[in-house]
C-alpha cells in the first residue's frame, strides 16, 4: 500500500539462502514506481540472481526515470537479460553490478551499459574479468572521467600495468578501491607511484585481499606522506602470526612512523563480509592528520 511513496529499498550485508527468498524480495519491490535507490547485495555470490531476472526487468521498467543508485548481484546470464533495462535507467549516478560469476563473457554488455551512462559518479564492478575484459570497457570509464568520483573493482584479475594505464585518465577520481584483485608487495610501489604522480585529486585508496603483507605498511605510509591530497588509505594485510598480537601491532606502528589513534572504524564498508578473518583494526595518523587504516587478517 506504500509502493507509490517508497524511494529506497536495500537488502544487503548478508547471504540469502533458500529458494523462496528471491520471490519474497521480488514481491516486496515489484509494485514500487518511484524508487531512487535499489540495493540487493551479497546475494549468494550471485547464484540466486537468475531467479530474480524477470523481476529485475519489471522493477527497472517501472522506475527507469527515478532510479539514481542501483546495486544488483548479476551473473553473465542475468546481466545479459537485464542489459536493456539498465541502459534505460536514465537518471543513474551510482551503479554496482556483478558477482564472482561475472566473467569476460560479459565485457561487451558492461561496455554497452557504461556507454549509455557517462554521467555516472560511482562505479563498483564485481567480476572475474582480466585485462581482455578491461580493455573492452575501459574506454567508457575514460569518457566519463569528468564525472566519475569513485571506482571500486572486486574479484577481478586486472594487471597492475593496465590499471596504471587507466587510472591517470580518470581525472576527477576521488576514491579508488581494489578488493580481491592481485597486487602483492612487489607490484605495490608501481601502483602507488602512478597514483602519486598522476592521480592528482585522489583522496581515498582502499586495498583488501590484494596479497599484501606487513611489508606494505611502510610503503603505504611513505605514499601517504608524499601525496598531500590523500586523506584516508585503507589496507588489509594477511599475516601468519609468529608473535603475539600486541607485538604485531607494535611492529605496524613502528614501521609506519605514524601515531595510533585507537579503533576508529573505516566507514566505507565492513570488509569482514568478504570473508576476511580480521584480528586487529588500527587507525594510524601522521602529523598532517592523514589516516592509514590497517586491518590485520590471518
Amino acid at each position: 500500500q506504500y509502493s507509490n511513496v517508497i524511494k529506497r529499498v536495500e537488502f544487503g550485508n548478508t547471504t540469502f539462502e533458500g529458494t523462496g527468498v528471491s520471490n519474497v524480495i521480488a514481491a516486496m519491490v515489484s509494485k514500487c514506481t518511484c524508487l531512487e535507490t535499489l540495493e540487493i547485495d551479497d546475494f549468494s555470490q550471485g547464484s540466486e540472481a537468475s531467479t530474480l531476472v524477470t523481476s529485475f526487468n519489471d522493477i527497472l521498467e517501472k522506475n527507469r526515470t527515478t532510479l539514481r543508485t542501483l546495486c544488483l548481484p548479476l551473473t553473465d546470464d542475468s546481466l545479459l537479460a537485464v542489459e536493456q533495462g539498465l541502459i534505460e535507467c536514465s537518471q543513474l549516478i551510482g551503479m554496482q553490478i556483478g558477482s564472482p560469476l561475472l566473467t569476460n563473457a560479459s565485457a561487451d554488455q558492461v561496455a554497452n551499459i557504461l556507454e549509455h551512462h557517462h554521467g555516472l559518479k560511482s562505479v563498483f564492478l564485481r567480476s572475474t574479468m582480466d585485462d581482455q575484459g578491461l580493455s573492452m570497457f575501459a574506454p567508457h570509464l575514460q569518457r566519463m572521467a569528468r564525472n566519475l568520483k569513485r571506482l571500486e573493482l572486486c574479484y577481478s584479475k586486472f594487471s597492475i600495468t593496465q590499471l596504471c594505464s587507466l587510472l591517470p585518465s580518470l581525472t576527477s577520481l576521488k576514491q579508488f578501491s581494489l578488493v580481491y584483485n592481485p597486487v602483492g608487495d612487489q607490484a605495490l610501489p608501481e601502483l602507488l607511484s602512478t597514483i602519486c604522480s598522476q592521480c592528482h585529486g585522489l583522496q581515498q585508496l582502499g586495498l583488501a585481499g590484494t596479497g599484501l603483507t606487513l611489508q606494505s605498511i611502510p610503503v603505504m605510509a611513505k605514499f601517504i606522506t608524499n601525496k598531500p591530497s590523500i586523506t584516508k588509505c585503507f589496507v588489509l594485510c594477511k599475516v601468519t602470526l609468529t608473535t603475539s598480537r600486541d607485538e604485531t601491532v607494535d611492529q605496524i606502528i613502528q614501521s609506519s612512523g605514524m601515531k595510533k589513534m585507537g579503533r576508529k572504524s573505516w566507514e566505507e564498508k565492513p570488509y569482514n563480509l568478504y570473508g576476511f578473518d580480521v584480528i586487529e583494526h588500527l587507525c594510524l595518523q601522521n602529523d598532517r592528520k592523514q589516516e592509514l587504516y590497517v586491518l590485520v587478517a590471518v
